[in-house]
C-alpha cells in the first residue's frame, strides 16, 4: 500500500496573491473614513447631552445600569466626569476541576457643560438601563 500517492507537494508561493487582495481589501476598508464614523458612532450614543432651558441633563445608556450610584459623576469646573467600571468574576466547579471567567467592562467620558450648572441640587434618574443626571443651571446672579 503507497501511503505517498495522495501527498502533494506543499507550495507557499501558490495563491499567495489572492491572499494578499483580500488583505487589501480589509486595510482600504479600515482606511475609508466612513468605516471609522460608523465604529465611533456606537460610542457616542452611549452618553447624549441635551442643553435645556433651564437644566442640562446627561443620559447614559449602558447595559446593567440599575441604581443612580452605578456610575460614578465628578464636577471639576465646566467639565463633568463620568465614569463605570465592571469587573465581575464566575467560578464554575466541575467534576475535573473549574473554570474562572472574568469580564471587565470600563466606561468614561469627560462632558464639557455649555454653562455653569448648580451640582448640590443635581438629580439623577435611573430606568430600564437609562441613566439620566439633570443639572440645573446657574442663575446668573449667582
Amino acid at each position: 500500500m503507497d501511503r505517498n500517492k495522495d501527498i502533494k507537494k506543499w507550495d507557499p508561493f501558490i495563491n499567495t496573491q489572492s491572499s494578499y487582495d483580500f488583505l487589501l481589501q480589509d486595510i482600504e476598508k479600515w482606511l475609508h473614513p466612513q468605516f471609522w464614523e460608523s465604529f465611533f458612532q456606537q460610542f457616542n450614543q452611549q452618553l447624549q447631552v441635551h442643553d435645556a432651558q433651564d437644566a442640562v441633563y446627561i443620559t447614559v445608556q449602558l447595559h446593567g445600569i440599575q441604581n443612580p450610584e452605578d456610575i460614578q459623576t465628578q464636577l471639576r469646573g465646566n467639565v463633568l466626569y463620568v465614569k463605570r467600571i465592571v469587573e465581575q468574576g464566575v467560578k464554575k466547579h466541575f467534576d475535573s476541576g473549574a473554570v474562572w471567567k472574568t469580564s471587565y467592562q470600563h466606561f468614561e467620558r469627560t462632558v464639557p457643560l455649555p454653562e455653569a450648572v448648580d451640582w448640590e441640587n443635581r438629580n439623577i434618574f435611573v430606568q430600564n438601563g437609562i441613566w439620566v443626571m439633570q443639572l440645573p443651571k446657574r442663575n446668573s446672579s449667582q
